[in-house]
């Protein structure tokens, strides 16, 4: 009966091997740009895994079965490796079967990821006017309440005095549509699961805790105490650990090259002051880096900066618009699930791994 069990386990293991070889080659071409995909190549990959897999089912079933009469003999008094090669098998066993029910997630993934045209990076906000909108200005309406509970500290003395807004919030529905087109614009350039985000002026945070669900990090720079302290206290209640909130001067922060997202809401009143601000984030930032400036006075000026408009009021730091644009072109061609953690990959995916990081390197996530 050993013997049989080892001849089955050799020839599953023949067939995982030539299953592994289809999905190294589909991976290899869900990793070129959509357009210069071979669908074809693709297609034809998936096809003969769909045959490996009706003899894989077979073979399966058959190693079962085998484990299933060798369970029925008297085990006692067998030699100790021959246990272990038993117990090696079952093991191997719930590996394989586990593999095998993962891939009609994984194709269709890969189908997902063949198929889509791509979308917008804005103009996804519906109109006011149908269900859809009315449902999200409710969405947005409850999060102006739920940030007058958050930060009941009025403005600082000394924030006041030194020229900042007071807390007020952009609409969660307009941060979260540029922050996750940023987010796809980080997958177009490869950084998938690693971005790092920051809120200049991030108030009483609750828009850090909306950026970690698109971003692996999220900081925020704060001037007022009081807000600063909403902020801190926001993120312990959260519980999520992925933010933090730094309190002091924006035009002393030294750190803005350390992020790959960099979002200001106009945060000071004072014209010169907030083009010192621009000007210190544009100098500091690396190049790739995107700023979000949802307000006119950067939107006004655009070619002073040295970054270019990707898109509305999404910016890339040290480009030309014909690189913002080319930019613009591969992110809109990424799916848009929210993919704001890198996946560790399971032990027991074993060669699924690769394909199923190639779909979240296509923001389609296989969880």
């Amino acid at each position: 009966m050993l013997d049989e069990l080892r001849e089955l386990r050799h020839h599953v293991e023949a067939t995982e091997g030539r299953i592994e070889a289809h999905c190294a080659a589909m991976v290899e071409e869900l990793k070129n740009p959509s357009a210069e995909r071979d669908r074809g190549a693709v297609d034809d990959a998936r096809h003969r895994v769909m045959i490996l897999r009706n003899d894989m089912r077979g073979l399966i079933d058959r190693l079962d079965g085998a484990m299933r009469t060798l369970s029925l003999q008297t085990l006692p008094g067998r030699p100790a490796a021959e246990m272990r090669e038993i117990a090696a098998v079952q093991t191997f066993l719930r590996g394989v079967r586990y593999r095998y029910l993962r891939w009609a997630q994984i194709d269709s993934a890969v189908q997902r990821v063949l198929d889509w045209q791509g979308a917008p990076l804005l103009g996804a906000i519906p109109d006011p006017g149908t269900v859809a909108g009315q449902q999200l200005l409710a969405t947005d309406a409850a999060f102006r309440r739920l940030h007058g509970f958050v930060n009941q500290a009025g403005q600082d003395d000394g924030a006041e005095a030194m020229g900042c807004f007071a807390d007020i919030p952009l609409h969660a529905s307009a941060f979260a549509e540029l922050a996750h087109a940023a987010m796809r614009v980080g997958l177009a350039q490869g950084r998938v699961g690693r971005q790092r985000f920051l809120d200049v002026g991030c108030g009483c945070g609750l828009k850090l805790i909306q950026a970690v669900q698109f971003f692996a990090e999220a900081h925020g720079v704060e001037y007022d105490p009081g807000y600063a302290a909403a902020a801190r206290q926001l993120i312990a209640l959260a519980g999520c650990g992925r933010e933090k909130v730094f309190e002091g001067d924006a035009l002393e922060f030294d750190d803005y090259g350390q992020y790959d997202v960099i979002y200001m809401y106009r945060p000071l009143k004072d014209e010169t002051l907030m083009t010192r601000l621009e000007d210190l984030i544009l100098t500091q930032a690396a190049p790739g880096t995107v700023v979000i400036a949802p307000y006119s006075g950067f939107q006004a000026q655009p070619d002073r900066k040295a970054c270019a408009r990707i898109e509305g009021e999404l910016y890339l730091v040290g480009a030309t618009e014909a690189e913002a644009e080319t930019l613009r072109t591969a992110a809109e061609r990424f799916l848009p699930a929210n993919v704001p953690l890198a996946r560790d990959a399971s032990a027991a995916d074993s060669y699924l791994a690769p394909i199923i990081a190639a779909c979240w390197l296509n923001g389609c996530l296989v969880t």
